[in-house]
């Protein structure tokens, strides 16, 4: 693989974890979230809710992100392999 082709697919990848990233933060706003924790399990310091809420989006995010590539990686791997001779 050509450096260039590795530094696109990386950005590529880079991107797509920005945009799920945004995508969950967009979905699941952390006042309303905020608001439904404390009225069930108490007070906690915006400082720690932040502190968990971010961690839990990003390992939300990365987890998607990762399904994603290797879901897409799969589908051109199979489509690639069908299409080469076969050697009898």
């Amino acid at each position: 693989m050509k450096a260039k082709t590795a530094v696109v697919i990386w950005l590529s990848e880079l991107a797509l974890l920005v945009v799920v990233y945004s995508f969950y933060c967009a979905i699941a706003p952390d006042i309303w979230l905020y608001d439904i924790y404390t009225e069930h399990y108490g007070f906690v310091t915006e400082v720690e809710w932040y502190d968990c809420y971010i961690m839990a989006l990003m390992i939300l995010s990365v987890t998607t992100t990762t399904l994603l590539i290797a879901g897409i990686a799969f589908y051109f791997h199979r489509n690639n392999t069908r299409s080469l001779p076969v050697n009898k």
